[in-house]
C-alpha cells in the first residue's frame, strides 16, 4: 500500500494519507521538521527538531512504536 505523507509543522503532527484518501493523526514530538519513508518496510520517521527525538511510525497500523532521542537537529 502507497502513502503520500505530509508533515505539518506549525502542529507538530503527521498526517499520513492512504491512497484509498483515508486520513490518520499521528502525535510527533515538538518541532516536527522532517520526514522519511521506507516502502520495504512500511516505516515513516519524523525528525523533530525542538525536543531532538525521531519518531518512528509503523505505516501498517499507523501508531508510533518508537521515539528515539538524537541529539541536536535531527534530519
Amino acid at each position: 500500500m502507497k502513502y503520500a505523507s505530509v508533515l505539518l509543522a506549525v502542529t507538530c503532527l503527521l498526517s499520513a494519507v492512504k491512497a484509498q484518501w483515508v486520513e490518520t493523526t499521528i502525535q510527533v514530538g515538538s518541532g516536527a521538521w522532517d520526514l522519511c519513508y521506507n516502502p520495504q518496510i512500511n516505516k515513516i520517521y519524523c525528525a523533530s527538531s525542538q525536543d531532538t527525538t525521531v519518531t518512528v511510525i509503523d505505516g501498517a497500523t499507523n501508531s508510533v512504536i518508537a521515539t528515539v532521542a538524537v541529539g541536536n537537529q535531527p534530519y
